[in-house]
């Protein structure tokens, strides 16, 4: 088995470097809408302006790495290469959208695959798996000698009983690494998944895209092989539990992990498999409504503003009800003077709020700190004082008492 996998990865190393498929290597987006005719706001509280026959423009600047080719994927468009060096990976390209459509267009950068550093990394790797599979095929032969050489049946017991060890050291590592975090815990993950979480997971999507035939064709052998080889180990493992399982010594197999290391593989319904509504929101809406990332990053900054402010929101919009039933906006100078009563009615809240919040914030820390020195300022006078002393406060406050009972009537004691 070990020599037909080296067999099999000196061929795709072979292929590989001599394979010339037009690989993609990067994808530019080019997302843009055309200008508009008339004021948006106003369109909001009422009116009738549209789109306008405009086109979008936008210029591609790439400088990235050396590219052979390049493809453009689109539609409803003019281009007008301006600048282009291959060699130095430089391209300009004006792009201009037909008259009142949208400009979306990809730009696909091409080299051959066996110059494309993903090939480059799958090739090291087959080297250095292939040098693996040759160490394991001398250590099988060495293997073989000593058990020839054995004398006896306890030399053989000894021999493998120092086998199993090894091997259960190697399981341990391995279980180790497979329950380590894939990744850091973020906001949208709190809980991050383990190595066996993500194998999981990548085995079952994998196996769905293969078995469907949505495996794109054109992706290159270098990422394909890969696919198909991890595929194959992860079935086989599979195969080889549940053989395990039924065979003859399957009382003797305990196919569960002795390490707590190794977590359960999560669900593709719980977390952290399945991102939170504020992620799918912040993937859905660059694709969606072809903004470009810096205005989704303004648009989330909006939504968490108006989340730490639901007072102020909340409120501005009663004050915009109130001022809708008071005063319907039948034109567009009581719409426009509706909205801006209400708007600055939010600000004015959320920084009242705020400030309000921040300086009493500030007030209870000062009179804890005032209330604490006071209190040790206290302990150290009445350490100070001599027993005469308190003996003098003790008369002092005796005779206020009694003096306060004459007055007032009520207990005189001074505890």
């Amino acid at each position: 088995m070990p020599t037909q996998r080296m067999n099999e990865d000196e061929g795709q190393i072979t292929r590989l470097e001599i394979s010339v498929k037009p690989t993609i290597i990067d994808t530019r987006e080019i997302k843009k809408s055309p200008p508009t005719s008339g004021w948006w706001v106003l369109a909001f509280v009422g009116g009738g302006w549209g789109w306008g026959k405009q086109s979008a423009s936008q210029t591609l600047n790439y400088d990235g790495a050396w590219f052979s080719d390049y493809k453009i994927r689109g539609g409803n468009y003019e281009r007008h290469v301006t600048h282009i060096d291959k060699r130095h990976g430089k391209i300009a390209i004006d792009f201009k959208s037909t008259a009142g459509q949208n400009l979306a267009v990809d730009v696909d950068f091409i080299r051959p695959e066996r110059d494309t550093e993903a090939t480059k990394k799958v090739v090291l790797s087959l080297r250095q798996r292939v040098v693996g599979l040759k160490r394991q095929v001398e250590k099988v032969g060495h293997q073989i000698v000593n058990i020839k050489n054995l004398s006896s049946a306890d030399a053989l017991v000894e021999l493998i009983v120092a086998e199993k060890g090894q091997m259960e050291k190697i399981d341990e590592d391995f279980i180790r690494q497979l329950g380590k975090e894939a990744a850091l815990p973020t906001e949208d993950f709190p809980c991050a998944p383990s190595e066996m979480s993500v194998l999981e997971n990548l085995a079952r999507l994998l196996s769905v895209l293969k078995d469907k035939h949505m495996l794109s064709p054109e992706l290159p052998t270098s990422i394909l092989e890969p696919i198909n080889e991890f595929l194959t180990q992860y079935h086989r493992v599979k195969r080889l539990e549940e053989d395990l399982g039924k065979g003859p010594g399957k009382q003797f197999v305990n196919l569960k992990p002795k390490a707590d290391h190794l977590h359960e593989p999560q669900s593709e319904d719980t977390a952290p498999v399945k991102p939170s509504t504020i992620a799918r929101v912040k993937l859905f809406m660059p694709s969606s409504f072809l903004l470009p990332q810096a205005a989704t990053t303004k648009v989330m900054q909006f939504r968490d503003y108006l989340a730490c402010n639901q007072f102020a929101f909340a409120t501005s919009i009663l004050m915009y009800g109130i001022l809708l039933k008071t005063t319907p906006s039948w034109d567009m100078q009581v719409a426009c003077g509706n909205l801006l009563i209400a708007a600055p009615m939010f600000v004015i809240l959320s920084v009242l709020l705020n400030h309000f919040t921040h300086m009493v914030g500030s007030q209870t820390n000062a009179v804890g700190r005032r209330t604490d020195n006071m209190a040790s300022w206290v302990d150290r006078s009445s350490s100070c004082i001599s027993a005469e002393g308190r003996e003098f406060l003790q008369k002092t406050a005796d005779r206020f008492f009694a003096f306060k009972f004459k007055l007032f009537g009520g207990t005189a004691s001074f505890n």
